[in-house]
């Protein structure tokens, strides 16, 4: 998809390019902040886990 520097040019929903863009970009950053929250915390617990280090015998 391509977007044409026309931020001055509103959309259907009455808001300008570059707002759009604003809105979409807020919202994408929140849902990926909560699935690196709960990756982070998933992370967390595994390196609280006791590693247990095999020997490799060759």
């Amino acid at each position: 998809m391509h977007f044409l520097h026309s931020s001055a040019k509103p959309t259907k929903f009455g808001e300008t390019a570059d707002e759009a863009c604003r809105n979409n970009r807020q919202v994408n950053v929140k849902d990926l902040s909560a699935k690196l929250n709960s990756k982070l915390l998933f992370f967390s617990k595994l390196l609280q886990a006791p590693i247990k280090h095999q020997s490799i015998t060759s």
